[in-house]
């Protein structure tokens, strides 16, 4: 077995099994506990494989890969002390965007300070916010494994665009978020009951669009190729609008084929620009 091979099986899939049985063994308490505990596990389970994956550990942060660490456990915490209040809610949450943003774009503060670079940082701001509130209202109108599965496209194709553009580090760790994510699909396709949209949500949108923001500040990929990956999210933004079935499985198929079709057709044409990673 080849050494890629091995270090994915490690990395991505071993933190990702044992997520999905820490998920599915918490998912029997009852919220708000199981919600915070569950964040925590997903939190965990990324700090491990990215771990595994690189084999360093820094605190304070030294390069955005430490960065990340501290973002996903930030990002657990924001589950832990989230009013109900709405309205303070999305106070808080705008304070965590800002923060994870910050942590991650820290080595970098010496040259941010000029127009085009605090633009881009205002709008994946924006961004973040934006796609964190339509998957919290997602969440009251689509099944849970839909909710799941279509956020994991973009993560894939963020994941897809980062090694086509010279980032195989940062690809495989967008590779073990998606692991992440997969087990709480797993738990959330097997017994909805058991899974927390509350727990995934922040994993779901802000941690998806920190990978972006990676690309573009620290590997100068188009910011606006970061955006068509965001189709995903648009998909259930327009789900109302759409004649799926009841099902829930079927709809989250028919949701992730919608969803993967013209991101699929879009890096295919980056692919075409930049050629396959040797």
């Amino acid at each position: 077995m080849s050494p890629q091979v091995l270090l994915a099986l490690k990395s991505i899939v071993l933190p990702a099994a044992l997520a999905t049985v820490a998920l599915f063994l918490v998912g029997g308490l009852k919220d708000p506990l199981r919600s915070r505990l569950q964040a925590l596990i997903l939190a965990l389970g990324y700090v491990l494989g990215a771990y595994l994956l690189l084999n360093r550990f820094e605190f304070p942060p030294i390069l955005p890969a430490d960065s990340m660490y501290l973002a996903a456990l930030l990002l657990a915490l924001f589950v832990v002390i989230a009013p109900k209040d709405v309205r303070s809610r999305y106070g808080i949450r705008a304070v965590f965007v800002l923060l994870t943003g910050g942590v991650l774009l820290w080595h970098l503060r010496a040259t941010l300070n000029t127009t085009p670079n605090m633009r881009n940082m205002l709008a994946f701001f924006c961004l973040g916010l934006g796609v964190w509130s339509i998957l919290e209202r997602s969440a009251r109108q689509v099944s849970l494994p839909s909710l799941i599965a279509v956020p994991m496209v973009a993560c894939a194709a963020t994941a897809a665009l980062l090694m086509f553009t010279g980032s195989s580090s940062f690809s495989q760790m967008a590779g073990v978020l998606c692991g992440q994510l997969g087990a709480a699909l797993v738990v959330a396709g097997v017994k909805p009951a058991r899974m927390s949209s509350t727990a995934v949500l922040p994993f779901l949108s802000i941690f998806v669009i920190l990978f972006m923001l990676i690309g573009h500040f620290y590997q100068d990929v188009n910011p606006w190729w970061f955006i068509y990956l965001c189709w995903p999210f648009a998909v259930l933004w327009i789900r109302t609008w759409l004649p799926l079935p009841k099902n829930p499985y079927a709809e989250a198929i028919v949701l992730v084929i919608l969803s993967a079709l013209p991101v699929g057709y879009f890096l295919s044409t980056v692919v075409k620009q930049t050629g396959l990673p040797v």
